[in-house]
């Protein structure tokens, strides 16, 4: 086992490998979300580039190549809860089936299944090792400036920011009832630092939590430098 991060080159490398292996399954999923987009509907943020990102991310964190690889297959199938609710399940079966046949074990299936339906869960000392690299690269993936995009996109019905809280967290903020997207930096994207199992997702992670401990600190300067921030009281 290695703990050193993959190159830029050798990702590309893997990305390429593994969607040349499984070109059955990436262009199904590729189609189901352009499917989305021309039925005017909205990914939430859970779009293929999405996918992609998870997918990459579980195979160049996993302990174990092959781990890795059932990783890099559910990243990719891993936004279905979001699009299709309690068809979900079917989805995926129609999924597993474009998987080249015999490549994986039923246990090696049981994994990547279990990992699919707990992934947005918290994490578990019950985990198997692909439900714990799927959720170390899907908090990755909900990290960085691309997310700041999404999380736009998730969030299309609260504002960006409150002024009269920029440099706080609105006191009624939860993770389920965010008050803005702001908010949302402090509230979940900064307290996952904390939930990374994998020791490559933690040195992945480290300069993704530096640039939004940054950004937060840039959104206050850019507020004050006209006035608004600290926000004059009444």
């Amino acid at each position: 086992m290695t703990t050193a991060l993959a190159t830029k080159e050798e990702a590309r490398r893997i990305f390429v490998a593994m969607r040349a292996k499984y070109r059955a399954l990436y262009d199904a999923v590729k189609k189901t979300h352009e499917g989305i987009l021309a039925a005017g509907k909205t990914t939430m943020g859970h779009g293929w580039d999405h996918d992609l990102r998870v997918a990459q991310t579980d195979i160049l964190i996993a302990e174990d190549p092959r781990v890795g690889e059932m990783g890099w297959c559910v990243g990719v199938m891993h936004s279905a809860d979001r699009h299709y609710g309690e068809q979900t399940e079917e989805v995926l079966r129609g999924y597993f089936a474009l998987l080249p046949k015999g490549e994986f074990a039923v246990e090696e299936h049981v994994m990547m299944w279990n990992a699919l339906i707990e992934h947005s869960k918290k994490n578990s000392d019950a985990d198997n090792p692909v439900t714990v690299a799927l959720k170390d690269a899907d908090r990755l993936a909900n990290l960085g400036a691309l997310n700041l995009i999404r999380c736009g996109q998730h969030h299309p019905d609260i504002p960006a920011c409150i002024p009269e809280y920029l440099g706080r967290v609105h006191p009624e903020s939860t993770f389920r009832n965010l008050k803005s997207c702001y908010d949302a930096i402090s509230v979940v994207n900064l307290e996952w630092e904390a939930m990374l199992r994998l020791p490559k997702a933690k040195e992945m992670g480290k300069p993704y939590f530096d640039y939004y401990r940054d950004f937060v600190k840039r959104c206050a300067q850019e507020m004050e430098e006209v006035g608004l921030y600290p926000f004059p009281s009444e």
